[in-house]
């Protein structure tokens, strides 16, 4: 492998970092306004990555940006293939109904009509 190869990977894994960074601060920001239970589609989140400029982002990338960025662990309780649960406190309903998670593409859109 060539160095600038290297810094080619270097680079984009950085870049869907940081991509990936500013997507979940928006929602962690947006579930903590809307008082939801800040559960989300991973496949949404992955959509929101890609569509902010890191074009190969996938589960995997989200994986191993978790492990190495202290910032991401902070906001993320927990994630599996389907969804992520970030950091909020739940909203309390009476009647006990079950929150459902939230798709980043609704959520963007009133983001863009407001």
């Amino acid at each position: 492998m060539r160095f600038t190869e290297i810094i080619n990977i270097i680079t984009e894994s950085s870049q869907q970092t940081d991509a990936l960074l500013t997507t979940l601060n928006y929602l962690h920001k947006t579930a903590k306004k809307e008082g939801s239970n800040g559960e989300f589609k991973m496949s949404s989140i992955i959509n929101q990555v890609k569509n902010a400029g890191a074009e190969s982002f996938e589960y995997d990338n989200f994986v191993d940006a978790f492990e190495s960025s202290p910032s991401i662990q902070n906001l993320v309780d927990n994630y599996n293939e389907e969804y992520v649960t970030l950091k909020v406190k739940p909203l309390t309903k009476s009647g006990g109904g079950e929150e459902k998670a939230a798709d980043v593409t609704q959520l963007a859109q009133k983001a863009v009509s407001l």
